[in-house]
């Protein structure tokens, strides 16, 4: 068994969002919700979607545009190679 969100908020411990389910039933709310905890819907996510697009587009150096947006230079690059978001 395992504890999923009703609230789709993972760091929430508040018990009326909370029920329990099969890892199953997890894995269906995740996909039925559209959740996937990728680029805005990660709930660790620094940069909005436009921020995103900008950091593709611009030819700046990473450790410019890493510390214009407040995150690391790996992550920058991350972004343009295309691994995340």
């Amino acid at each position: 068994m395992t504890v999923r969100h009703s609230c789709d908020n993972k760091p929430c411990f508040n018990p009326d969002h909370l029920i329990v389910g099969t890892p199953k039933e997890n894995t269906r709310d995740k996909i039925e919700r559209s959740f996937d905890g990728r680029g805005a819907t990660n709930g660790n996510a620094k940069l909005t979607a436009e921020q995103v697009a900008e950091i593709r587009a611009s030819s700046e150096k990473q450790v410019v545009l890493a510390s214009r947006y407040g995150v690391g230079q790996s992550q920058i690059g991350r972004i343009k190679r295309g691994e995340q978001w």
